[in-house]
């Protein structure tokens, strides 16, 4: 019995490597993504648990108050007893 081997033209095999290629690269690169996804994600928390803190440490200064972010400057809402003696 004769074992036969055919083979792909050399055109189809190198298209078949090159596209293999490409599609190894984008799932590394998809990889990579999600590690900066989730790099990310955890930073944003940590900022945002900051964040937190500090609007809960300046509301026990403060009291309950809007703070313009761009100047610190701070206004006090007249609470709603105080408007219905008027």
């Amino acid at each position: 019995m004769e074992l036969v081997k055919d083979q792909i033209e050399k055109q189809e095999l190198q298209s078949l490597q090159d596209l293999n290629e490409k599609l190894a690269n984008l799932f590394n690169e998809i990889g990579k993504a999600e590690v900066r996804k989730h790099y990310l994600m955890h930073n944003y928390k940590v900022v945002n648990d900051e964040f937190a803190e500090l609007r809960k440490t300046l509301k026990e200064k403060y009291g309950d108050v809007a703070i313009d972010i761009a100047t610190g400057a701070i206004t006090k809402e007249e609470s709603n007893e105080h408007n219905s003696e008027n």
